[in-house]
């Protein structure tokens, strides 16, 4: 864990930097070749963590949400 004088003067922190990238995905609509594009197409962080989230019905759960939020128009690239 980062020290807050570490945090504030930045200095070579190589070794101590982590990288984390969370991928939302409705469950009938995930495909391993996500996590496969990622490692062929160079994305190359060190210490780079993964975390994916399969939920099932997701395209319900965020309209519900939308709703409840009062968001009147979702674009998406379907």
């Amino acid at each position: 864990m980062h020290s807050p004088l570490n945090m504030r003067t930045r200095q070579d922190t190589t070794e101590m930097d982590t990288f984390r990238l969370s991928l939302c995905w409705g469950n009938s609509k995930w495909r391993e070749k996500v996590l496969e594009n990622l490692q062929d197409y160079g994305v190359i962080l060190p210490e780079l963590t993964v975390h994916v989230i399969r939920i099932s019905r997701l395209r319900q759960l965020t309209d519900t949400l939308f709703n409840e939020l009062g968001v009147a128009e979702v674009h998406d690239d379907e």
